[in-house]
Parts: C-alpha cells; structure tokens; sequence
C-alpha cells in the first residue's frame, strides 16, 4: 500500500541483494500515480524478501521522500523515479525528477541512504532551464566501474551520459533505436549483465502521441554502441483488466539465468499499479 493508502503504484525500480541488504533482498523505488494524478507522483521506498509481498522498511524515518500533493498547480510535479546502489559506498541512491511546465524547467534529484532507516538531505543532480531544448526523461542509472553511467530519453530519443560524482556530466552520445512502424521511445530501465547492457523501453506512436496505450521492448547490447533491434516482450491484455489499457515505465532484474520484469499497468479507468513477469528468457515471461 502506497503512503496515500491505495495500490495504485508506477516507475518502478527494484534492486536485487543476493545476501539482503540491511534485511531485505529486494529494494523498489515507485510513485504513486492515483488515477493520473501528478500531485501524489512522489517518491517511494518498499522493500520484500519474496518480490510479491512489499512493505514500509522497519525503522526507516521516511519513505516518502518528498511530498508535493498539497501543491494545487498540476504544472508542479514530481516523477521518474530510480533506485542505485553504490557498492564503493555501500549505499543506496533515490533518484526523481522534479518538473515545473510553468518554468520549463526539469531537477534531478537525489537522496541518499547508508543504513537503511535515514536518508540525506535532497541535492540537485541535473538541472534543464529549458525542457523543451534539453530534458531527461525517465533516468535510468546504474554504478559500475567507479562511475555512474545515465541513459534517459529526450526528444523521443535515448542518450548516455557518465559522471563520477551524478553531477558532473559529461557529454551525452545518442543511442540508435529503431522500432519502426513510426514509433519512439518513452520510459526505459537499463542493466548490466555477462551479455552486456539490457534495455527494455515503453515506446508509442509518434504520428498519434497516444502514450496509453504502450507495450514492453527488450534490445540489448555489448557495447552500448551497437544494440539489437527491439522486440515486444509484454503487451496490455487490451480488456477491462488491471493492465487492460496500457503499460508504463518498468523495472528489469536478471537473476541467475531468469528474468523478472516488474511492469507498470494502466486500467481503462485510469487506474495502475505494478505487477510482475517473469521466465526463464526475456521472450517468455509469463
């Protein structure tokens, strides 16, 4: 159940500790997102043991990291949230956009946690005075080699980015995605593994901008220059059910040699919520 006391939950992002992290084996960043309102789209924490049953970490002072649904203007938002672990540092990383359409601007934020129950203060990461010239939609982060390494979707295209600190960034190389049939991308998550660097994006129809009514792709590369087209892995189920309408922004773990995807559903009454699939290949889940 979200701080708002509902299930209706998206952008999620899930870690995998195979020997638990301060108690738990799986650490989830999510936004609520009741009914499409933005107001009540604030970063979340949850963790569980068994990746079905989520709960509030015990003796963590806040798990609702920043909280805009007393703000009336629905121009003011926050979204996209992500979760890092950096393993120098052993700490775990909350990234989200805050975004204000009436100044045109978009703010990376992140905080930051050591010990599983306190959080840092929030500090600026990124900051676009002009989204309609530069934005970083849908961050997805990962920490390998002693740098944080960034992809994130701008003018319907995706972009890489690495920094040593998540401040300083350097210059940004375009990924090339082709999905044909006109369609672009929209959300992505991003993770290493022994084959290379996974991706799996929602993308939609640019000619109709219609972004309800997406399913899951999978492309890969071992480079991340180079990567394989993309292929549909998840479709909604296109009737009056939980994820009937459309999918959203997703969570990829690989694990051992299977696959869990945690999806984000949209309902014809507007409704969401976050369910999982999984197989032993990214073209079976189930």
């Amino acid at each position: 159940m979200t701080p708002y006391g509902d299930f209706q939950a998206c952008h999620p992002k899930v870690l995998y500790f195979k020997d638990g992290w301060h108690n738990y084996t799986y650490w989830m960043a999510y936004t609520p997102y009741p009914n499409h309102n933005s107001a009540y789209e604030n970063p979340c924490i949850a963790v569980s043991n068994d990746m079905l049953n989520w709960t509030t970490p015990k003796g963590m002072d806040e798990v609702l990291l920043e909280d805009l649904s007393d703000v009336e203007d629905e121009n003011i938002y926050n979204s996209d949230t992500h979760l890092v672990y950096n393993e120098d540092l052993d700490q775990i990383e909350v990234y989200w956009r805050y975004v204000d359409d009436n100044k045109n601007e978009m703010i990376l934020n992140r905080k930051i946690c050591k010990n599983g129950r306190s959080w840092s203060e929030k500090e600026e990461c990124l900051h676009s005075y002009n989204r309609k010239e530069q934005d970083y939609v849908s961050p997805a982060i990962i920490y390998e080699e002693g740098l944080y390494k960034m992809w994130y979707v701008a003018k319907k295209k995706i972009f890489y980015v690495v920094s040593k600190d998540a401040k300083n960034w350097g210059r940004p190389i375009e990924i090339p995605v082709e999905y044909g049939d006109n369609y672009v991308t929209w959300h992505i998550d991003v993770i290493r593994s022994d084959i290379g660097y996974e991706i799996i994006s929602v993308a939609y129809d640019r000619s109709t901008n219609d972004r309800s009514k997406m399913s899951l792709y999978y492309f890969y590369s071992e480079d991340n220059l180079s990567y394989t087209d993309p292929k549909i892995i998840l479709e909604p189920r296109k009737d009056d059910s939980w994820d009937g309408r459309g999918l959203y922004r997703s969570s990829i773990l690989r694990i051992e040699e299977k696959y869990y995807v945690f999806y984000t559903g949209m309902a014809n009454d507007e409704s969401v919520g976050i369910g999982l699939a999984s197989g032993t290949s990214i073209g079976a889940l189930r």
